[in-house]
């Protein structure tokens, strides 16, 4: 069986970024390093917003595509805690719109993680998200 993970990343350290004095603002400069480049906080560990970046009119297209796969592949779903276990019938057009719906998802939707493993009988999708989102998710799939 084939497993891939998408899940976003995420840094958690302050890293030392060397910036250009004559770019750098003065704020950033201290006089008794003069002449070196100052330390610049790279990004700091903060979960993403649970919230979808999709418009209301993509959302509602998109909605419509998971319920279409949902309607033509999904084979079962269980929801347990945080996630959700999505099987689809092992069709490779199913796997290809399974793929792509991940895709989607994983662009708009930065807290939600997915783990994608295909097998001989079955493409299973997992969500796994905070807050309910993984079981809200899934019930698109299936319409409900």
């Amino acid at each position: 069986m084939v497993s891939s993970y998408l899940r976003p990343a995420f840094f958690s350290a302050t890293f030392a970024v060397p910036v250009a004095d004559e770019l750098a603002p003065s704020a950033f400069m201290d006089p008794e390093t003069s002449g070196r480049s100052p330390t610049v906080p790279y990004m700091a560990h903060e979960p993403p917003p649970i919230a979808c970046t999709l418009g209301p009119a993509d959302m509602k297209a998109r909605q419509a595509e998971l319920r279409a796969l949902g309607h033509d592949g999904l084979v079962s779903k269980v929801i347990d805690g945080e996630s959700a276990v999505l099987r689809f019938r092992p069709d490779a057009a199913i796997r290809r719109r399974v793929e792509a719906a991940v895709a989607a998802e994983s662009e708009c939707c930065a807290f939600l993680d997915f783990a994608l493993e295909h097998g001989e009988n079955a493409t299973v999708l997992t969500i796994t998200a905070p807050d309910g989102a993984a079981e809200a998710l899934a019930s698109v799939f299936s319409g409900r």
